[in-house]
């Protein structure tokens, strides 16, 4: 019986663990988009 209980407690630790990586991943998507942006404008020019 003792076995059972130490095992639900690291699994609620994993789950917080994934949130907040997906929540730096569309951060990322915005900044590299208007770097391109400006660069192709005094390329042109």
């Amino acid at each position: 019986e003792p076995t059972p209980e130490p095992a639900p407690e690291p699994a609620p630790e994993s789950v917080p663990a994934s949130e907040p990586a997906p929540a730096s991943e569309p951060a990322s998507e915005p900044a590299p988009a208007s770097e391109p942006a400006p660069e192709s404008q005094p390329s042109e020019g």
